[in-house]
């Protein structure tokens, strides 16, 4: 939507423009202004950002303390992150899967069961008392799973 804003404190701008003033603003809007129309027009601009608009963005906003060239080496590099960091995030569900998968028929439960208790017990499953478990062979096949569990998402995040 090219329509300049009729509101707002970029009034008159297009949501496209304020992809290299304002990003946040797009994200803002994109969330919770209430026409339906304006936020699919913040979204379909945050959808579209590059880096050089995020690059150009921040030169803006650094009051002159990053040139464009720096400023894109930060966008990039940012984005490169993440975007490992997404991929590691997926592995980590994927093996996740795999070990609920392997002790499902084990516990007698399905693969989302096993995967929920997995998900709630990543932190300070270890303090997890025997007196919980139906029976030793239950509370050390819940050791042996969480402990796999966690030399996978360990060497996932070393790798």
């Amino acid at each position: 939507m090219n329509t300049p804003l009729t509101f707002g404190k970029h009034k008159g701008m297009t949501p496209g423009a304020l992809k290299r003033i304002d990003p946040d603003y797009l994200s803002w809007g994109a969330a919770n202004l209430q026409s339906p129309t304006w936020r699919a027009a913040f979204q379909q601009a945050l959808d579209t950002i590059t880096d050089e608009d995020k690059a150009w963005a921040m030169v803006r906003s650094g009051g002159g303390e990053i040139d464009f060239e720096e400023a894109l080496i930060v966008v990039r590099d940012e984005r490169l992150e993440a975007e490992e960091n997404d991929r590691k995030l997926a592995a980590c569900e994927a093996a996740l899967r795999e070990i609920a998968a392997k002790y499902a028929p084990i516990f007698g439960k399905t693969v989302d069961q096993v995967a929920g208790v997995i998900h709630r017990h990543e932190m300070g499953w270890e303090d997890e008392p025997a007196k919980f478990f139906s029976s030793t062979e239950a509370y050390n096949n819940f050791r042996a799973m969480m402990t796999e569990h966690d030399a996978a998402v360990s060497a996932i995040w070393r790798a």
